[in-house]
């Protein structure tokens, strides 16, 4: 079962949950508003300029938000998805990318760069159209594209996101959740329990979180990864890999 359709079983169940409270915050900043010296040197940094925060409080068979009802299934989407064990690495099945993915982005792509230029229709078909429909769809490509936008050393300024959730269960033990990444999912994340802590690169916790959030929370845009596809058409545009012509010649 795919992780959506994981998350839909889960909202229909009826089964009771161990999880009393989940908060969750965030907040993210910019260079906005910030005061410079003649030197260049920073004499007031950044204060947060945007904030979020959301509760939920649930009792065995019930969760609700303020007014709004949290179904119990997605709460407990999230306290599992953040139970599994760590992921060291990204793997292409568990982002949800992969050629079907990449094709469906393709067909898109293609009808937006037909609507923006009304040439022939196989005017897509030159360099960039003939590279990204012959091997962007690759899996070694897709990997190598992604591996290196997720290397911790590939960061940006001016952009400084962070999310953090606490899911405190009845017991009386809570999981601390936090990330401070820039990239889509926000991956990846620090799960802390019991005063231990793991890093996982596991978007089964963005998709659970997500499906937790209201539509205008900060940041839930970046942690849905709705501007992946994006991204990945902009990189290869632009900076293929060598073994797909590098944007000089077609494979």
């Amino acid at each position: 079962m795919n992780s959506l359709g994981l998350l839909l079983a889960l909202a229909l169940s009826s089964s009771p949950t161990p999880v009393v409270r989940v908060e969750v915050h965030a907040s993210s900043q910019g260079l906005e508003g910030v005061a410079v010296g003649p030197d260049g040197k920073v004499l007031r940094p950044p204060g947060p300029s945007k904030i979020s925060d959301l509760v939920i409080t649930c009792e065995p068979h019930r969760c609700v938000s303020g007014d709004r009802e949290v179904p119990i299934g997605l709460v407990e989407a999230l306290r599992t998805a953040v139970s599994q064990p760590a992921k060291e690495r990204i793997t292409l099945d568990n982002l949800g990318v992969g050629e079907d993915w990449l094709r469906r982005v393709i067909a898109r792509e293609r009808s937006r760069f037909e609507y923006a230029k009304p040439t022939p229709q196989d005017a897509f078909l030159g360099v960039y159209g003939t590279r990204l429909q012959d091997c962007a769809p690759r899996a070694d490509v897709m990997l190598g594209m992604l591996a290196s936008y997720y290397d911790p050393q590939n960061w940006w300024t001016d952009d400084y996101p962070r999310v953090t959730a606490s899911i405190t269960i009845s017991s009386g033990s809570s999981v601390q959740l936090s990330s401070d990444s820039q990239k889509e999912f926000m991956l990846p994340w620090k799960v802390g329990v019991g005063g231990e802590s793991r890093t996982t690169y596991d978007a089964r916790v963005s998709r659970a979180l997500t499906a937790l959030l209201p539509p205008q929370f900060l940041e839930r845009e970046r942690i849905a990864a709705e501007r992946l596809e994006e991204w990945y058409l902009q990189q290869f545009r632009y900076n293929s890999p060598a073994v797909c012509g590098n944007g000089k010649r077609t494979p």
